[in-house]
């Protein structure tokens, strides 16, 4: 009886027995936290570099991720951010769906100025992807920051690297300055009677940026350049005396950058162009402007009732204008263009067109003929196209560390930043982005190299016209007759 008893009591001690191990192991778990990364390439684990970044975290940080509970990005990120979580408790991950943390989502706009877009499929996507908070400093992380396209069925993982480098960013390193010229007539961060240019600062902002206004005056600091990243003069309607392009030209001496919208300056009741006074600037990069107006002859070109003086211009290959020269990019749009061509200078700087008019432009030095008449007919004493409208040069690098040299990029219209230019529809805003990327390539910073770069994942599918074709007919003709022969099989073989 006694045996009988204790063989019924034994399942129950067993469970007992398999509840008090599980209780145990979750105290154990929680107290002594381990991760284990099976992929052939440790794509889950943090470097050494990460790791010695969290171990000296002073406070707290924050990391908002903003992407819907469904997006395959939030699935590959997470596994990542649980390894930032387990390496420092000062690491706080919050998630926020934009379909359905609506009110977190409208908190998290006005504190860090994110754009939410519906898409076709009626859901909300957000330009950043991840918010890093420390205190009052914020860096935000987009999508294009996770990744690098490798241009082959292939991309590169880097989101270890961009969660760092935000990390790194928001303990203790300075914010990059875009600094704006004032007292030349250019547009301005703000709404103002000259003009302003728009969205662009709320990209800059976006992109980490400090976006603040300068002025070269004679009671301007001596290092009014110090903190300046990028140098932009927003398309100057007065020219620049020699004592603020010697200024100009020593910010680019010790390593500056420079984006110019140098369109063409007229003086009071006179339609020739006059020099900008930045000649001795632009050569020292390898260009030369010329006191001319384009007037673009190819019809398909021109925008209508323009007198010809806004056109589309055509794209030349460089890391610039990288998606912008594909059949169906956005056009990029230029109105009262000035002409460049390349200088010769000494070995090290490397000057390349941007933007070219077609063959047929009209070199006008007199901007008066384009006042009259709905042609313009072009003299023999006229230069013709094509012209080059826009330029981008890097000089030799000052300092070894440096992660380039001086860099430039002059555009031929004043207008190339105004805000209406981001304000077009998607087809016609290919003067924004080109802005956009020239600035992201005179800034571009140095690569964090203690962070280790990820093996390529192929993800993407490329197919040849051929294939498309079969697999049509593969689609449309092969797989339903296949099905109705298996039907009308079935169908006989049930009536015999």
């Amino acid at each position: 009886m006694r045996r009988t008893l204790f063989l019924r009591m034994v399942p129950m001690f067993g469970t007992i027995g398999a509840a008090l191990l599980s209780v145990s192991l979750n105290v154990l778990s929680a107290r002594h936290f381990r991760r284990w990364d099976f992929t052939s390439d440790a794509r889950f684990s943090l470097s050494r570099a990460s790791e010695a970044t969290l171990e000296s975290l002073p406070d707290h940080i924050r990391i908002w991720v903003v992407i819907g509970a469904h997006d395959p990005l939030r699935r590959t990120l997470a596994p990542l951010l649980a390894a930032y979580r387990s390496k420092s408790s000062q690491i706080e991950i919050r998630y926020v769906d934009p379909d359905q943390d609506s009110l977190e989502l409208l908190d998290l706009k006005k504190r860090f100025d994110i754009d939410v877009v519906p898409t076709a499929g009626g859901k909300l996507v957000a330009d950043a992807v991840m918010v890093i908070e420390r205190g009052s400093r914020r860096w935000i992380v987009t999508a294009d920051d996770l990744v690098a396209d490798a241009d082959r069925p292939a991309i590169i993982p880097q989101a270890e690297r961009a969660i760092t480098s935000a990390i790194r960013s928001v303990l203790g390193g300075e914010s990059p300055d875009a600094c704006f010229l004032q007292g030349h007539g250019e547009l301005g961060t703000v709404p103002r009677a000259s003009g302003w240019v728009g969205q662009l600062v709320t990209f800059l902002q976006k992109d980490n940026f400090t976006v603040r206004e300068v002025e070269l005056t004679p009671l301007s600091p001596a290092d009014v350049f110090a903190k300046c990243t990028v140098v932009i003069g927003a398309g100057p309607a007065l020219p620049f005396v020699n004592s603020e392009v010697e200024r100009l030209r020593a910010y680019a001496g010790s390593g500056g950058h420079l984006f110019l919208a140098l369109g063409p300056i007229f003086a009071e009741g006179n339609m020739r162009p006059t020099s900008a006074g930045l000649q001795d600037l632009l050569q020292d990069f390898g260009v030369d402007p010329l006191e001319a107006i384009v007037v673009e002859q190819e019809r398909a070109r021109v925008i209508p009732e323009t007198r010809q003086l806004a056109f589309v211009a055509k794209p030349v290959a460089h890391p610039i204008l990288r998606g912008l020269t594909e059949d169906g990019s956005p056009k990029i749009v230029l109105i009262n263009a000035r002409p460049f061509r390349q200088h010769v200078v000494g070995t090290g700087v490397i000057a390349a067109p941007l933007l070219t008019s077609s063959e047929t432009a009209i070199l006008l030095h007199d901007a008066g003929r384009t006042l009259h008449g709905d042609a313009i007919v072009p003299l023999k004493s006229d230069e013709r196209g094509p012209a080059i409208l826009a330029m981008a040069s890097e000089r030799p690098k000052v300092n070894a560390t440096d992660a380039h040299g001086p860099r430039l990029v002059v555009m031929g219209s004043r207008l190339a930043l105004s805000h209406e230019n981001f304000d077009q529809p998607m087809t016609m805003r290919g003067t924004a982005f080109l802005v956009e990327a020239s600035i992201g390539w005179l800034a571009a910073r140095p690569p964090v190299v203690d962070i280790p770069e990820k093996k390529p994942m192929s993800v993407r599918l490329l197919l040849s016209e051929a294939s498309r074709k079969s697999i049509r007919y593969y689609v449309l003709l092969w797989m339903p007759l296949a099905s109705a022969l298996l039907g009308v099989f079935v169908w006989l073989r049930r009536r015999s």
